[in-house]
């Protein structure tokens, strides 16, 4: 993008556009470096975890105001290295905080759900904009509305109307600016996939948040339990619940399951976590509980970073880039990867759209369609590649369908990688 070249036309990517417009910025701005891209994680981290600080004490989450609920929702940030990173669900995350405050001031307010309720809709569509599958926030919404206040049928109707308008207004720009269809293929069908869930990797994501979640659920039966709240704060305590629940939803609706998918869940569980320091009873009792749920971050942060006990985490595998150092002939070079892994690009520049190849192979493991061999061969045609690495062995079957471009490469004497004559 910093090049010129078109997100989800000359790009093709399932990152949504709020997300890769953040990128670019930060690409813009501060440049490539992997520190500036950690950085602006954490800025969000900190922001959001100030912002639901400020919640908690405006709208009165505890019986006394304090900055527990921040605190440990940078613990829990901190809980799993990709959970660091600046990931969309992160970006996402911060727009489901500000629709939760909008939703909690509308539970606070004496006279009722008013018209304003409008805005709780388009802050999830925000969301929604930066992560696809946080679509799941909608039904959340809409079913605290009918469970928890008096909103009318016209009041549920702003919410739905609230949420498409961001969703229509970039669909708008992509149809009049740039290619609807591209926006189309790459996003709104391919962001949210079932994929067949492997137990092992549930294993280890359901070890990451076992103690989080069990200290949470302990904390919600203090608040719940505690007569001294009012039906108010009760009832944000209840919604909190189903922002969990629904959080776990967009995990299944997200492409890869590993912990950052579970970023819609963090600013609740920590709301029940902050309930649980805050209400236990006992000498150093807190203290202690808290030195525990701080080992145990450590621990299981290093154990995906670098293993303690075991091989680690397997379910990190495909977000970490792989250590082995790609042969020479590939460093510096302009370089087409085509399968799923893509460590490669950091020794080298991707060219053409093929970036995704969960898009791509529609394409690339198809050739015998007309309209694929047309874009295949216009992809090559704008900024060939120097060095194709095939994981998938289609490079012989479209060279075979488009003759012209197999003029122009030879095989290397590493299986599986072709060069440019």
């Amino acid at each position: 993008m910093g090049e010129g070249s078109t997100l989800y036309t000359e790009i093709w990517t399932s990152v949504a556009p709020l997300s890769a417009l953040v990128y670019w910025l930060v690409n813009l701005f501060m440049g490539q470096e992997q520190f500036a891209y950690e950085l602006t994680a954490y800025l969000f981290i900190v922001f959001q975890a100030v912002y639901l600080s400020i919640i908690a004490n405006r709208r009165e989450f505890y019986l006394e105001r304090n900055y527990v609920v921040g605190a440990i929702y940078v613990l829990l940030a901190n809980l799993s290295f990709d959970l660091g990173k600046l990931s969309p669900a992160l970006m996402g995350t911060t727009f489901l905080i500000i629709a939760y405050n909008s939703f909690a001031k509308q539970i606070s307010n004496r006279d009722g759900v008013r018209d304003d309720v409008f805005e709780v809709g388009l802050f999830v569509g925000v969301a929604t904009l930066f992560h696809l599958p946080f679509v799941a926030f909608l039904p959340w919404i809409i079913l605290a509305m009918l469970l928890f206040t008096g909103a009318s049928f016209r009041q549920i109707l702003l919410i739905a109307l609230g949420f498409i308008l961001p969703i229509f207004i970039m669909g708008i720009y992509f149809y009049f600016v740039s290619d609807f269809e591209a926006f189309r293929y790459n996003v709104l069908e391919s962001s949210i996939r079932f994929t067949q869930l492997s137990f092992g990797k549930l294993l280890e994501v359901f070890y990451t948040f076992t103690i989080p979640f069990l200290i949470s659920l302990v904390g919600y039966f203090l608040l719940i339990t505690n007569n001294r709240y009012n039906g108010g704060q009760s009832r944000m305590h209840q919604i909190a619940l189903l922002g969990i629940l629904f959080g776990v939803v967009a995990y299944i609706l997200s492409p890869y399951k590993i912990p950052m998918q579970l970023y819609g869940t963090l600013p609740f569980i920590a709301i029940f976590i902050a309930g649980f320091f805050l209400h236990m009873k006992g000498t150093y009792l807190p203290e202690i509980a808290f030195i525990i749920l701080l080992l145990f971050t450590l621990f299981i942060q290093y154990q995906g970073v670098k293993p303690l006990i075991g091989k680690g985490f397997n379910h990190l595998e495909e977000v970490r880039l792989s250590e082995q150092v790609p042969p020479d002939i590939v460093k510096g070079k302009k370089m087409l990867i085509i399968g799923e892994r893509i460590d490669e690009y950091k020794y080298g520049k991707q060219v053409t759209a093929y970036l995704n190849w969960n898009l791509s192979k529609r394409d690339l493991a198809e050739p015998n369609d007309y309209e694929s061999v047309v874009n295949i061969f216009d992809n090559f045609r704008k900024e060939p590649p120097e060095v194709i690495i095939d994981k998938k062995g289609v490079i012989p079957t479209i060279f075979k369908r488009i003759p012209r471009l197999a003029k122009d490469y030879k095989p290397s004497e590493i299986e599986g990688i072709y060069l440019r004559k």
